[in-house]
């Protein structure tokens, strides 16, 4: 069904689904989708050019998403959101900008990776040089290999991924973004190539060796039990590293649950600090 609205905006209802779409100039916009919890298959309709950043955020039930032809572009390339249980993406039709390579959502004008699934393989013959933010909140994926041809891996790409063991990242990403791989409350293992010329693990943390900042962390957080009132016991230690004299925006979240920095002095930061949370600090 259809139920237009003032401003301009309808809704398009169906089983389970409710979207909220605006109609401007030549232009259908896909604003806000709504789900009941059930439905696994979500099919935006033809017509639709755009969808809003974040599109499916906390739509942890859907397994598929199909989309139009007619899509035009994705809010700041940027990933759908909550979709922890994606397995597959299909484009209806041929598009000009998008395209599912290595099942995962492609902007192939960009060679932007904008959207994983739990099946997603990264390809490494050039088509995909830059991995999106948002784009790998998925769960229940054991390894993720991040081959050369990956020249840029944006903020908060895997942010809160689960059930995450290993992520290998080749020699060829010379660009990762703050807070890249942060929540990754499970894995055990994140390694970046020897010869890899801009960045390493060191403690725990992902550092850029040209100017020695602090990227992201990349150990697992420990689990914090919620009957605990104190978490201080419970914390781990991450110790950026004593030449560091820098820590890019976003590479530290205040709602880190089970995690005690520990900062080297002098230490500047690529932002306003106000979003760390100085308890955690020493």
């Amino acid at each position: 069904g259809r139920t237009s609205n003032k401003d301009g905006t309808y809704y398009l209802t169906g089983t389970g689904n409710r979207m909220l779409v605006h109609k401007g100039d030549n232009e259908l916009r896909l604003i806000a989708y709504a789900g009941d919890g059930t439905p696994s298959v979500v099919k935006v309709p033809d017509g639709i050019t755009f969808l809003a950043a974040g599109v499916f955020e906390d739509c942890d039930a859907i397994k598929t998403i199909s989309l139009p032809a007619s899509l035009k572009e994705i809010g700041d390339d940027r990933g759908f959101g909550w979709v922890c249980e994606l397995e597959k993406i299909e484009i209806r039709g041929e598009n000009a900008t998008y395209k599912v390579i290595g099942n995962s959502l492609v902007n192939t004008r960009t060679k932007t990776l904008v959207q994983a699934t739990r099946n997603t393989v990264i390809p490494n013959d050039g088509s995909v040089v830059k991995i999106a933010p948002w784009s790998f909140i998925i769960d229940n994926v054991a390894t993720i290999s991040i081959p050369d041809a990956v020249k840029e891996i944006a903020p908060s790409a895997f942010l809160n991924m689960y059930r995450i063991e290993s992520i290998a990242i080749g020699k060829g990403t010379v660009a990762i973004g703050g807070g890249a791989f942060a929540y990754l409350s499970d894995v055990k293992c994140l390694s970046i190539a020897a010869d890899n010329p801009a960045y390493e693990v060191v403690n725990g943390a992902v550092i850029r060796k040209t100017d020695n900042t602090f990227v992201s962390p990349a150990i697992p957080e420990k689990p914090f039990p919620e009957k605990v009132q104190d978490y201080e016991e419970y914390c781990y230690d991450l110790e950026v590293p004593y030449y560091c004299t820098k820590i890019l925006s976003n590479a530290l979240k205040d709602d880190r649950n089970g995690l005690k920095v520990v900062l080297p002095k002098n230490v500047a930061y690529d932002a306003d600090v106000s979003y760390y949370d100085e308890g955690l600090m020493s």
